[in-house]
């Protein structure tokens, strides 16, 4: 059985605001529970892993752009 996580992320430090998206990086987590190892940077093979994600991604952006979010304090008067 494999685990694996995509991060799309660039930030200064590992506890740092996220700056801006970047290339995903993948980690299998029952060989690399650590995250030290990225796949797609080592592995080209484990790219079709992808299209799930973006399938995901693809579905919240139009969720968002449906349902968009409140401001803090604003009223909520439904949809």
């Amino acid at each position: 059985m494999h685990f694996f996580t995509t991060l799309f992320r660039y930030a200064e430090t590992f506890a740092g605001p996220i700056v801006k998206p970047q290339i995903p990086m993948m980690f299998g987590l029952v060989n690399d529970p650590c995250e030290a190892r990225d796949l797609f940077a080592l592995r080209g093979d484990c790219a079709w892993m992808l299209d799930p994600v973006f399938e995901r991604l693809g579905a919240f952006q139009r969720s968002v752009a449906r349902f968009p979010n409140i401001k803090p304090g604003q009223e909520f008067t439904g949809y």
